[in-house]
Formats: structure tokens, C-alpha cells, sequence
């Protein structure tokens, strides 16, 4: 693990014992026991670290301040649950997309089509006299 922000991190082995449970700074290293199996990952920054299998960084399992629970430390599921992370993120991004462009066209058809009518000189009546006229007959019957 190769932290990029402070970050809480607590790992567990497959019997719940804490193996760690440190808060770490930028720049610090954390190398995760490749013999003690099924460890379990707990932060309260799931942005503040990147996660390294050899030489390969994968991507960030999360964004910063996000709180991470049962995170599996084992080479497959960590790749497993970044391709979902990546999959879901491409779905966002199309349904962003996707609803940007509904609020444009609504966008469009709000301009194009006006709340309400404003009636025109004729097609008012003799039974509906705008407010300037009734004002101004009450002023001249007083």
C-alpha cells in the first residue's frame, strides 16, 4: 500500500485478530503479508492510498474521506473490484451523459414553447377590462 493522504487503516486476519491498525502519512509504505490468508481491509480513506500488486499501481479503490469495510486483500479480488469500480464508472459517466442531454433538450423545448399564452388586444373581452382600466374607472367615479 503506498499512501497519498493520512489515512486510518485497520487489516484483520480470517480470525478477526488486528494484524494492524495504524494511521498513516503521505508517502509512507505498507507491505501486506503475503502468508497470513483471507486479511481483511478496513480504512477511513479509501482515496488516500493506492494499492500496488509487484510493480502494478491499480486504481484508487475510492475517493477521498470515502470509508472502506471488508476490502479482501488477495490479488484477485482486489482486481475484480477494480474492473467493477471501472464498469460502474463508465455506466455514471453514460447516464451523466445521457441525462445532460435530456436537461438540453428540455432545455430547448421550455424556450421554444412558452408557459403561458399572453393574450393578444383581441382576443380580450368587454367582460374581462385589464386592471389598468378598472383603476381608472374607480378614479374617475370618485
Amino acid at each position: 500500500l503506498l499512501f497519498h493522504e493520512k489515512s486510518w487503516v485497520e487489516i484483520t486476519n480470517q480470525k478477526g485478530d488486528v494484524v494492524l491498525s495504524k494511521v498513516f502519512q503521505p508517502d509512507e509504505t505498507y507491505d501486506v503479508d503475503p502468508h497470513i490468508e483471507n486479511q481483511v481491509l478496513n480504512t477511513g480513506n479509501l482515496g488516500g492510498f493506492t494499492v500496488m500488486i509487484g510493480e502494478t499501481d491499480l486504481p484508487v479503490l475510492g475517493q477521498s474521506g470515502d470509508i472502506g469495510r471488508n476490502i479482501t486483500l488477495d490479488v484477485a479480488s482486489l482486481r475484480e473490484r477494480t474492473m467493477q469500480d471501472a464498469a460502474q464508472d463508465a455506466a455514471t459517466e453514460q447516464t451523466d451523459a445521457a441525462d445532460m442531454m435530456t436537461a438540453d433538450e428540455q432545455a430547448t423545448q421550455d424556450r421554444a414553447e412558452p408557459v403561458a399564452p399572453v393574450p393578444t388586444p383581441a382576443e380580450k373581452t368587454e367582460n374581462k377590462p385589464d386592471k389598468r382600466e378598472n383603476l381608472v374607472k374607480s378614479f374617475l367615479n370618485d
